[in-house]
């Protein structure tokens, strides 16, 4: 685009197929600003009638437009009927375009035009080092449309995700632990019941006598003498 400067092109593969001649677009490339480096590219026309050039450089008259230019080091495959097709065609108006090591298939045709100096290097550039050309490792028909193979993703299967009946489970509640109950046995303390006091005999004769408070019995069958202590003491 003109106004532009140090653009670089390498190493694509450009396809001329589809091009309109609409406004022009007769060509792989046009270059209109300053400055591009097209460089380690393959360019190929595959029976298009309406390339008529392979890259051109434009004039547009304004600041930074179509000066100073690199091209080297590409391969152009223009079909056995594309002999009046120039590799670089430099308008006029245009000044130091420069051209190397591009290589034509097959070699039936001019290459550059007259305006393009077919040289290297010019002062104000320095190749890539160790840079190389493009390798072609397959044999290019230009005029037979390669083979575009469609690749149909693979519908992943589906999966029907499996039913899981709810298993149910009833819990017994455990009975309880039986209680033991240990009654200890109720210790009972027995008192020794008193012996009945023998009652005297039927043939003794108890006279009890109250004397001042105290009574005193008299057994006079056994004579024996027994006080006791007043029940109610004065």
């Amino acid at each position: 685009k003109e106004g532009t400067e140090e653009i670089i092109v390498e190493y694509n593969y450009i396809d001329a197929r589809g091009i309109s001649n609409a406004n022009y677009a007769d060509s792989f490339i046009d270059l209109k600003g300053t400055r591009a480096y097209i460089r380690y590219n393959t360019f190929v026309r595959h029976g298009e009638t309406k390339l008529t050039r392979g890259i051109a450089v434009i004039d547009r008259g304004v600041e930074l437009s179509s000066y100073e230019h690199v091209i080297h080091d590409n391969e152009f495959y223009l079909d056995d009927d594309g002999s009046n097709i120039k590799m670089v065609d430099a308008y006029s108006g245009t000044t130091d375009v420069y051209a190397w090591n591009n290589v034509r298939h097959p070699s039936n045709g001019p290459a550059y035009s007259n305006s393009v100096i077919d040289s290297c290097c010019p002062p104000w550039y320095s190749p890539p080092p160790d840079a190389t050309s493009p390798t072609t490792t397959t044999t290019i028909t230009p005029t037979t449309a390669p083979t575009i193979t469609t690749t149909t993703p693979t519908t992943a299967p589906t999966t029907t995700p499996e039913t899981t009946t709810p298993t149910s489970t009833t819990t017994t509640p455990l009975s309880p632990a039986p209680t033991t109950t240990t009654t200890a046995p109720a210790t009972t303390t027995s008192s020794p019941v008193p012996s009945p006091t023998q009652a005297p005999d039927a043939s003794s004769s108890l006279r009890e006598i109250i004397i001042s408070g105290f009574r005193i019995s008299t057994l006079s069958a056994r004579g024996k003498f027994r006080n006791r202590i007043p029940d109610n003491p004065p």
